[in-house]
């Protein structure tokens, strides 16, 4: 009788046991998985926060402000990651843009692309390209959209101690174009390149009309041409300059007749 009831008690005690154990699973199954945290992604991109640019207008960076975009609204503008453009001094705008606009990188054309020239060249002008030295620059580093004044530089012959010695020419340097734009410009410098290979692969391109075209062409068959940074608005009286200023009596030549001597 005894050992029934510790059977009893027995069983019991294993069914309670049991039960507790479904109990704990299925409260463990129902019990809420915690979601991982998915962190969103961010496209930084570049829109126009004035009003509007126009086409040929010169890129600044005030022109921008950045946009954070999800990963979602930038795929549907086409961006795939951050675009902040990086851009060189001069490039412009190849179209119209209002505000609130994105700027994609074929939004601008910059110095060294094909259709830049004829973006920013003014009406019935066209674009002259000029070869020059570097030595023949004054005033400072030149770049697109820089302004320069052209010279032209008359009766250099020969080394200038022989013309000194001689006095037989009149050395004048005169201003032929004042405030010239630069379209574009290709400098080379370098104490490692030579002079001849500096010469032939150094230019600017220049923003001229048909009369300047042709007072240029006549200047370069006849005189050095020498390129000087425009400074603002002066006279161009204040370019010209010939021997007489350097040496008084530069124009002085001296001619030997027989036993005399005449001064001219």
């Amino acid at each position: 009788m005894q050992s029934r009831i510790l059977l009893v008690v027995a069983l019991i005690a294993i069914s309670v046991g049991l039960f507790g154990i479904f109990l704990s699973q299925k409260s463990e199954s129902e019990a809420p998985v915690a979601k991982k945290e998915v962190l969103e992604k961010f496209v930084k991109i570049y829109v126009i926060a004035k009003a509007n640019v126009e086409k040929g207008q010169v890129v600044q960076k005030s022109d921008f402000k950045i946009l954070k975009l999800t990963e979602k609204q930038a795929n549907d503008k086409g961006f795939d990651k951050d675009s902040l453009i990086s851009f060189e001094q001069g490039s412009v705008y190849r179209n119209r843009m209002r505000r609130d606009d994105s700027v994609y990188s074929d939004s601008i054309s910059q110095p060294n692309d094909s259709d830049y020239i004829d973006l920013i060249l003014e009406e019935n002008h066209i674009p002259y390209p000029i070869e020059v030295s570097p030595l023949s620059i004054v005033g400072g580093v030149i770049n697109p959209g820089s302004y320069v004044d052209v010279l032209a530089l008359a009766g250099v012959k020969g080394s200038q101690r022989d013309l000194v010695k001689s006095k037989r020419e009149q050395v004048s340097i005169s201003p032929i174009l004042l405030n010239i734009k630069v379209l574009k410009a290709n400098l080379k410098r370098g104490d490692s390149v030579k002079k001849s290979k500096i010469e032939e692969e150094s230019f600017l391109i220049l923003e001229l009309d048909r009369q300047q075209v042709a007072i240029l062409k006549v200047a370069e068959n006849i005189s050095k041409i020498e390129i000087h940074k425009s400074l603002g608005n002066y006279p161009a009286s204040k370019l010209n300059a010939d021997a007489g200023d350097v040496l008084p009596d530069f124009k002085a030549i001296k001619e030997l007749r027989a036993s005399k001597v005449a001064i001219n």
